[in-house]
């Protein structure tokens, strides 16, 4: 009875022993993950993750690509970046992410889209802007004569796009790499740790994100000078004005004043040109209202040509206190009705953005005008904010889309 006792025990030993040497060879057969063990190396912000707890062999490799912390603009947002390497074949390789907010340490909870990365080539047309005197031309009021300016095709170039899209699994076979961005809404004042569970391990030396407004700041103007240039708080292109007033109050601190046609200030050449997301606006003081009066746009040579017939790209206010706005890149012209009633004598948040599928008008952070459309800013013609009876505080230029949050920000400040 002992020995059959024995026997019997020994027999269950060698089950259990093969099974569990099973278990370790082969994790993505049966699932199991509880021996697997990570090895971090903060420099390179590599993982690499080995089963057998850690005595057998490596399973995959993953590295973070973007900081350690990220900040992006509010909206939804790419937040991460990383590369993940497979030395087997392995199912769900990302199991799950827990996040905490760090201000409050407490655990939160987040919807994450998990993307792969991918590329692809795309032809993109070149022009070339040709101007020449009509032989029909009759002198102006000046005594000049104007050119009629076109865009002519002259060939194109490839360029390479990065394209991201969704993956509902995360599933790859031995010595297959893939690149994965994380995305999500972006909520103001987001500082936000991020933990994700990679085969079937916790990497917590990663990462967090924060919401940040100057996360693509193009250029930054104060206009509280009352002396010497107008300077661009980024340090990467001062304007120059024209017939403006300074010093007058504004709504925070002092602002400039324009209150005739010649009056402007003039940001130069190439601010937004060739860009597809972009976002522009300021403080504006109506006094007065002025037909067809340019408040802040790019002044181009394709407005004398098809389809554009305008001389600015920007917002347009009219003497009757409605606001609007066209847009033409010289291939497709944009109209966003001028719907839009303004009030004299009070600051006024305007904004126009454009997400690369969508035009928008802002005011005071809502949006009320919009229109599809697919555009790119022509790089020729200096951007101008001016021609019109108003007070001007702040400008800022971005390739983000966020007219509320910056709106709420500025109100909200002090600087």
């Amino acid at each position: 009875m002992v020995i059959s006792k024995r026997k019997t025990t020994l027999k269950h030993s060698s089950v259990f022993i093969l099974l569990f040497m099973f278990i370790l060879l082969s994790p993505l057969v049966m699932g199991f993950e509880f021996d697997n063990v990570k090895d971090y190396n903060p420099i390179t912000r590599e993982v690499i993750i080995t089963n057998a707890l850690g005595l057998g062999a490596d399973i995959g490799k993953a590295r973070l690509n973007t900081p350690l912390n990220v900040k992006v603009g509010a909206g939804y947002q790419k937040v991460a970046e990383f590369d993940v390497w497979a030395y087997q074949d392995y199912n769900d390789i990302i199991k799950e992410f827990s996040f905490t907010d760090m201000k409050s340490e407490k655990t939160i909870s987040r919807e994450i889209d998990v993307k792969y990365k991918s590329y692809e080539t795309i032809v993109v047309n070149d022009y070339k802007t040709i101007c020449s005197i009509p032989k029909d031309a009759k002198l102006n009021i000046n005594g000049t004569i104007s050119e009629v300016c076109e865009q002519v095709l002259i060939g194109s170039h490839n360029e390479t796009k990065e394209i991201w899209t969704l993956k509902l699994t995360t599933n790859l076979l031995k010595d297959e790499m893939i690149t994965i961005g994380l995305f999500t809404n972006v909520q103001i004042g987001d500082y936000v740790d991020w933990i994700p569970t990679i085969y079937g391990v916790e990497v917590e030396e990663w990462a967090t994100w924060t919401a940040n407004l100057n996360t693509g700041l193009l250029s930054y103007f104060k206009l509280d000078e009352t002396t010497g240039p107008v300077l661009d708080t980024m340090d990467l292109r001062n304007a120059t004005e024209t017939s403006t007033t300074r010093g007058t109050d504004g709504k925070i601190d002092k602002s400039f004043y324009l209150d005739s046609s010649s009056d402007k200030i003039d940001l130069g050449d190439e601010v937004l040109g060739g860009l597809t997301t972009w976002s522009y606006g300021g403080w504006f003081y109506i006094t007065t209202g002025r037909d067809n009066s340019v408040m802040y746009g790019q002044s181009t040579t394709l407005g004398n040509t098809a389809p554009c017939y305008g001389n600015y790209n920007g917002v347009i206010y009219s003497s009757t206190n409605l606001l609007g706005c066209i847009i033409c890149d010289g291939t497709t012209k944009v109209s966003v009705g001028a719907t839009k009633t303004i009030s004299n004598n009070q600051w006024v948040h305007i904004m126009l953005t454009y997400d690369h599928s969508n035009l928008i008008l802002w005011v005071n952070g809502i949006s009320f005008a919009s229109k599809s459309a697919t555009l790119t800013m022509p790089s020729a013609g200096n951007f101008i904010f001016g021609t019109v009876s108003t007070l001007f505080l702040i400008i800022v230029l971005m390739n983000l889309d966020f007219g509320t949050e910056l709106y709420l920000n500025l109100n909200n400040s002090t600087l």
